[in-house]
């Protein structure tokens, strides 16, 4: 909600988001002209653990990210696109 809130009318950019998302070691991120969504590869997740999480699949991630940093992803599987 707030991302959207600050959108054209901001400082903040969709473009700025990518930056940072880039910054993530281990995410795979291609940039679409365009878009405002990011769709990164997210395999280099899997078979890692964090606390009690085991990360088998873009499922878990997206269910840990909601858990641990409350941040609602959709895992590319839901897509057909399993490991974004």
């Amino acid at each position: 909600m707030h991302g959207s809130a600050a959108g054209p009318s901001g400082g903040h950019t969709c473009f700025h988001d990518f930056l940072l998302l880039r910054q993530i070691p281990g995410l795979e991120l291609n940039m679409h002209d365009g878009a405002f969504y990011a769709f990164p590869r997210v395999e280099h997740y899997y078979g890692k653990r964090c606390g009690d999480t085991f990360i088998n699949d873009d499922n878990d991630l997206a269910l840990y990210l909601l858990n641990e940093a409350h941040v609602a992803t959709v895992a590319g599987s839901a897509l057909c696109c399993p490991g974004y």
